[in-house]
């Protein structure tokens, strides 16, 4: 009975360690399983922020701007300079209008005058003898001619401008302000001898014995004298002694109606106060107005050397004949460009003056201020990834992002932001076969690399292209920093040689404690014996599981899964040792045997005690029956 209470007790304990052992087992699987769960955890979101942080900058507002930086900021520039065309306009009109308004107050004050004074008329008998200088080539000639009489007065020759009143000319600047010349008919041809005006020579003298000619130094016929001769009157701008003048010309008839002189009134033309607003009428930092004649001289610029100077002298032949010729009437400021597209002009004439106004701009400038302007938002969006893709692993923070790049689609690169820091770099990447592999993808898709090895360090390369108005402008860059994959991983051991390590497709072990990217290491390799065959069959089929397999005389554990993130490029795996994962269950198992032999031995020690006091007792009570 005994032995079967031994047999019994052996029988129940050994099961129950047995159980014990298999619950603790399963328990270390899951605990690992645990792990890798873990793992994944960590890994997974920050490989699939990667990704969205590369969306992200493909679909940044500020690259479209870069993109169309050229076309805004010229239409913008264009526009503005439209306004500013249109704005000198509006001030000339109402300069010019006023001093209009003028003219036609002195030109009544001077028919008045006439008119009160009496006929005009030549003396017949009394001549003066004037000597006459040509005012546009200073030729000189005498002539005896007729003394010119205004009712009884007869007009003579004053020199004097502050010393002497000057008849008619006197009398209407007095009442206007307005400067005025009387002339005498020289000839038959119309040439115009001042014989009285308030206009002064450079001395300070009035311009007396000047005279119009009929024929210009070109040999043209003078239009002022053509149109004298022919409708009586003229209007326009027209050089009086040394000075250009807004003027107004009427002819002097005898009373015969034979034409014998003219008289004039004007405003000089130069009016300081539109010069100046024309001088300060800037186009942003960038540009400029100024003033040209239909010759294609400068009649005002801001800055005075250039005054009289051709514009020829600035830009290329075609272009300056282009804005000489640009039509009278138009509504429309038109924009001219040179062949280098360096520079621009809107233009617009302006006839009363014989100007063509213009603002030009520094297109070179107005782009490149722009583009850097841009370029500076963009830079600051591409800090902002960076920052924001900060990790803190064992206290330390580490960059999911190790570098952001923009190229173009001739393969130049426009930015590099490189672990915090942009870097000048206008390498050509065209020759690099990776970069026609983004140009290629259509919009919306993005090509993941492995990890590589770039400058020492291990990343992942993203890249999609960058489309604007349907039209292919390059391609965005985002290389992960897998080194940081890495540290974290490096974090998780099992056991004394168990740890967690990922492979991509082509089974090459891209995050390893002993192995790195650049020893490309392959685990579909035979040297892996079994674990070659799992990782083939079961591992980058993109299973979830686990299995056993032997290699070098030990018995190995293998755990893996998919990571759900990079295009299920990567799968994570956990091997080691059984002996190591079961170390625990395995030495709470000696443990209880141990114990359980202590116990069974205690157990048949009592057992045989009790034998022998129960034979004691029993022969004690035959001894006092027989005795009995």
């Amino acid at each position: 009975m005994g032995g079967l209470f031994i047999n019994t007790f052996n029988t129940f304990s050994k099961k129950n360690i047995s159980k014990s052992y298999i619950k603790l087992g399963e328990q270390a699987q899951k605990n690992i399983q645990s792990g890798i769960k873990s793992d994944i955890e960590m890994i997974q979101p920050i490989l699939l922020r990667s990704e969205k942080m590369l969306e992200s900058f493909a679909n940044s507002p500020v690259i479209p701007l870069l993109f169309s930086s050229r076309d805004r900021i010229c239409t913008s520039s264009f526009n503005e300079a439209r306004e500013i065309v249109k704005g000198l306009i509006k001030t000339c009109n109402i300069q010019f209008n006023m001093i209009n308004d003028k003219l036609r107050l002195g030109i009544y004050t001077a028919e008045y005058i006439f008119q009160s004074k009496g006929r005009v008329y030549l003396s017949t008998n009394r001549f003066t003898q004037w000597r006459c200088k040509n005012q546009y080539t200073n030729k000189t000639v005498h002539l005896n001619l007729p003394n010119f009489y205004v009712g009884s007065d007869i007009i003579k020759k004053i020199y004097s401008y502050n010393e002497q009143f000057s008849l008619i000319v006197d009398d209407v600047q007095e009442m206007t302000g307005i400067d005025c010349s009387l002339f005498q008919k020289m000839n038959s041809q119309g040439d115009l001898l001042r014989i009285a005006t308030n206009v002064r020579l450079n001395d300070g003298k009035r311009g007396i014995e000047t005279y119009i000619p009929a024929m210009m130094p070109n040999k043209s016929p003078n239009p002022v004298i053509v149109s004298l001769l022919e409708n009586g009157t003229f209007e326009g701008i027209t050089t009086e002694v040394n000075e250009p003048y807004i003027s107004r010309y009427q002819s002097i008839y005898n009373d015969s109606g034979y034409m014998i002189g003219a008289f004039f009134i004007g405003i000089p033309a130069k009016a300081p106060l539109l010069i100046d607003t024309i001088k300060k009428s800037k186009l942003s930092s960038y540009g400029h107005a100024f003033v040209i004649d239909t010759k294609g001289q400068y009649v005002i610029h801001p800055d005075e050397e250039k005054t009289g100077q051709c514009l020829l002298s600035d830009t290329d032949p075609e272009l300056f004949q282009t804005i000489l010729n640009q039509p009278m009437e138009t509504n429309e400021i038109p924009i001219y460009i040179n062949k280098d597209y360096t520079q621009f002009f809107a233009c617009q004439r302006f006839k009363q003056r014989n100007w063509i106004i213009c603002v030009t701009g520094d297109l070179t400038e107005i782009i490149e201020t722009e583009y850097n302007k841009t370029l500076k938002l963009l830079k600051n969006e591409m800090m902002n990834l960076y920052n924001s893709s900060t990790i803190t692993v064992k206290g330390q923070s580490l960059h999911m992002i190790s570098q952001l790049c923009f190229i173009d689609q001739e393969g130049a690169v426009v930015v590099t932001l490189n672990d915090g820091h942009f870097i000048e770099n206008t390498k050509n990447n065209a020759e690099h076969k990776w970069i026609n592999q983004p140009i290629d993808l259509n919009k919306n898709k993005y090509l993941i690399s492995s990890v590589i090895n770039l400058n020492d360090k291990e990343i992942i390369r993203l890249s999609t292209p960058v489309y604007f108005n349907e039209s292919l402008q390059g391609i965005v860059v985002l290389n992960v920093n897998w080194d940081m994959i890495r540290t974290i991983l490096n974090t998780h051991v099992y056991g004394s040689s168990g740890y967690t390590f990922i492979i991509d497709t082509d089974g090459i072990i891209v995050s390893h404690p002993e192995i790195k990217r650049i020893d490309n290491k392959c685990i579909l390799n035979r040297s892996f014996g079994p674990l070659a065959d799992i990782a083939r069959e079961d591992i980058i089929s993109g299973k979830t599981g686990h299995k056993s397999y032997h290699f070098e005389n030990k018995e190995r554990y293998v755990y893996f899964t998919p990571i759900n993130a990079m295009n299920n490029q990567f799968f994570m795996v956990i091997t080691g040792l059984v002996d190591e994962f079961m170390a625990i269950p395995n030495q709470m198992k000696a443990d209880a045997e141990i114990e359980y032999k202590g116990v069974l031995q205690m157990v048949i020690i009592s057992l045989f005690f009790w034998i022998i006091a129960s034979l004691t007792i029993g022969y004690f009570l035959v001894v006092q029956l027989i005795i009995l």
